[in-house]
């Protein structure tokens, strides 16, 4: 891979930085708060999942299951949202002082998100079709035990 020593970026770049730092910020906060909704949403199946009668659909899954399944994914989500509020932040500062290393501090806080991202596609891709394989087994032993 050949390497640049040293990068210029010209009045349309910069214009560009500017918009993509004000976008990933307004994406950094949204994360947090649609983190905040399934904390929230966490708690609120931890608190009230023993007043939901026993006849309802969701006594059959266990609350705590549920509880910390929207727990886990909550804190899954708030992790890439610190990333490109990183990535945000360095970027103004990089922009208003022209310091490279801060460009350079930016730069890695977004590799940091997007390998995190590309990391959690990977792993869901592979639940996925785990669940797919298992699904096909599960079928073709239903079917063997009905018909014998």
């Amino acid at each position: 891979m050949d390497t640049v020593e040293s990068l210029t970026i010209q009045a349309d770049g910069i214009r560009d930085l500017v918009s993509i730092r004000k976008w990933t910020f307004f994406l950094a906060i949204m994360g947090f708060i649609g983190s905040g909704f399934t904390v929230v949403l966490a708690l609120f199946f931890a608190v009230f999942s023993r007043f939901i009668p026993q006849e309802e659909a969701l006594s059959k899954v266990p609350a705590f299951f549920l509880s910390g399944l929207y727990f886990f994914l909550g804190i899954i989500y708030f992790i890439p949202s610190l990333f490109l509020l990183q990535f945000s932040g360095k970027t103004k500062k990089a922009l208003n002082t022209g310091d490279t290393s801060d460009f350079e501090n930016a730069l890695q806080y977004l590799r940091f998100h997007f390998t995190y991202m590309g990391g959690l596609v990977i792993l869901c891709l592979g639940i996925s079709i785990l669940a797919i394989f298992a699904g096909i087994i599960i079928g073709i032993i239903s079917a063997a035990h009905v018909n014998p």
